[in-house]
């Protein structure tokens, strides 16, 4: 779950709403079709991590009738669920985890190397503008590159 959140930037409400039929694995390619915001579709392609951490899952997944990918004791986990075991596994480490954290950390991972309209695709933002909040500079950036000049 971590893995998919980090690995694709999905929301937390396209998250719970991914069913086995949506995922695509194979040895060297992968993608995920979500359901996104504006009742729109998009396919995104996995990496190998992700599409690592999504066969060890679906092997060890309860086999039930639900056509969903995580599934808890009474069915699909719904958002409250998501954020539950977020919070859990962020206490073990005393990190603070929520969905919409792990979605921003992808998108300030792209930036530095990525163009902000791939990123925007990948996010599912319908502006660039959106995706723009992802180029302001970090205090931990100026240091970074001040730290680096030599004269």
């Amino acid at each position: 779950m971590i893995e998919l959140l980090i690995g694709t930037g999905i929301r937390v409400s396209e998250l719970v709403g991914i069913r086995l039929k949506d995922i695509e694995l194979s040895d060297r390619k992968g993608t995920l079709k979500v359901f996104g915001k504006g009742n729109s579709f998009r396919t995104i392609p996995i990496n190998k991590d992700v599409r690592k951490a999504l066969a060890r899952y679906i092997e060890v997944r309860p086999d039930n009738e639900s056509e969903y990918l995580f599934i808890g004791q009474r069915g699909a986990l719904e958002r409250n669920a998501i954020n539950l075991i977020l919070k859990k596994y962020g206490d073990r480490i005393q990190v603070k985890v929520t969905p919409h954290m792990l979605r921003h950390t992808l998108g300030y991972r792209l930036v530095k190397t990525i163009p902000l309209t791939t990123i925007q695709q990948i996010l599912g933002h319908d502006n660039v503008s959106t995706t723009n909040i992802y180029t302001l500079t970090t205090q931990q950036d100026m240091e970074t590159a001040l730290m680096n000049i030599e004269w």
